[in-house]
């Protein structure tokens, strides 16, 4: 059966310098409460970069990514609370351009798009 139609919008000022927000674990503990299958994190950039795109244009783009490999390279994901929960909890995390419309739809209907930590 599909997932519930259900959906987590939680507002996160970005640091100013970078294109990374973080304090999603409350999020998380809120989509293990209902069962969730998946974490969408939307963001101004298509996925996750070993390095902030933003600031670099060669930065190498993950169309998937181990939950081990964001922690081990210290990437700017999200906080390592909301990882780490994730990873403990077999639940993968979709992030993506939020910015791009129709992006959220496509998120939410399944679409493959940015990249997925599991």
């Amino acid at each position: 059966p599909p997932p519930p139609p259900l959906l987590f919008l939680h507002p996160q000022p970005a640091k100013p310098d970078s294109s990374t927000s973080r304090g999603l674990g409350d999020v998380y503990k809120r989509q293990a409460e209902i069962d969730a299958n998946l974490m969408l994190k939307s963001t101004r950039v298509d996925g996750v970069f070993n390095e902030d795109p933003e600031k670099n244009n060669n930065a190498k783009k993950y169309d998937e990514i181990t939950y081990k490999e964001v922690v081990s390279s210290k990437l700017k994901v999200m906080d390592l609370t909301a990882i780490t929960l994730c990873e403990e909890n077999e639940m993968p995390i979709r992030v993506f351009d939020g910015t791009t419309p129709g992006n959220i739809y496509k998120a939410l209907t399944g679409e493959s798009m940015g990249t997925l930590i599991k």
